[in-house]
């Protein structure tokens, strides 16, 4: 599905004048919107290089303001949360919640991501990284976030996909 939307965004963008100022602005959303497809179909080696190649790196100031104030926090006798929920039981969550909402993804345990959580439109799954714990109060966050995101994939993909000019 997602390989034909880039197809008709391509043919659309063949059809613009990149001359034209009014052309120009869909011009730029419709590469905006293949490098979306992109990430939506890269595998978990090339999804951090196509996030960086859409989003851009956030700047040193950016990265610094960051650390200053996780630094506060914790200074300010801020304690992070201890990690105690499994990679086992998160995924025994996040299945049931996609049981629950009659979503019907897969919920696999792997050791081959970097981030906690990664989900794939591409083959209708969500992948827990097997080497990292959970917080209990990332449990309703995940649940909701992550069943938000498999239902708005779902939905795009069900979507009969047009622009009009």
């Amino acid at each position: 599905q997602f390989k034909k939307m880039s197809e008709v965004l391509r043919e659309y963008l063949n059809l613009l004048d990149e001359h034209d100022d009014l052309h120009n602005l869909f011009i730029n959303k419709i590469k905006f919107l293949l490098k979306q497809l992109e990430i939506l179909t890269a595998d978990d080696t090339n999804f951090y290089e196509k996030a960086v190649n859409l989003y851009g790196r956030p700047d040193m100031a950016c990265l610094s303001a960051s650390l200053k104030i996780l630094s506060e926090s914790k200074n300010a006798g801020y304690a992070f949360p201890k990690e105690t929920v499994s990679p086992e039981e998160m995924a025994a969550i996040l299945k049931n919640e996609i049981k629950i909402h009659d979503i019907g993804w897969k919920v696999l345990i792997t050791c081959k991501i970097i981030p906690k959580i990664t989900v794939s439109g591409k083959d209708k799954t969500v992948y827990i990284n097997a080497n990292i714990n959970y917080t209990f109060e990332e449990i309703e966050r995940l649940k909701v976030h992550e069943k938000d995101l498999c239902t708005t994939i779902e939905t795009v993909t069900n979507l009969k996909f047009s622009i009009s000019f």
